[in-house]
């Protein structure tokens, strides 16, 4: 007979000196932004106070006018590698966000095709 020995698996982790962290948790492939926007204004917190000043509202901080985030890059008082940074994870948040809407969409068609199968089987009750 055998005998069973895995274990469950369990979380590890290595912090590094640069207060990085590593996290080794078995059978999760990847660890990603989500959709979580709030996340960008507690991490960025000296842009989105710099993008206050901005022209536009919109400004997505790359080559628009007017833009006080571009100026603050110019003038050194922000480093180009955070504003980097900051524009690479906006645009994973959007990407995220885009996949969300898709994944609802998705969830929706199917949800109203079960409705209209249900509503086309009542019919055919009725009509006998």
């Amino acid at each position: 007979m055998a005998k069973d020995v895995t274990r469950p698996p369990s979380a590890s982790s290595l912090s590094c000196r640069t207060g990085a962290l590593v996290i080794d948790n078995p059978g999760l492939r990847e660890v990603g932004i989500g959709t979580a926007d709030g996340g960008l204004a507690e991490t960025f917190p000296d842009i989105v106070e710099l993008a206050a000043g901005c022209r536009f509202s919109d400004c997505r901080h790359e080559q628009e006018p007017g833009c006080a985030v571009r100026k603050a890059v110019i003038h050194g008082t922000l480093s180009a590698k955070r504003l980097e940074n900051f524009l690479r994870l906006t645009r994973e948040l959007a990407f995220e966000q885009e996949k969300a809407d898709i994944g609802l969409v998705r969830f929706e068609k199917k949800r109203w095709k079960g409705i209209s199968r249900l509503a086309h089987g009542l019919r055919n009750l009725k009509g006998q």
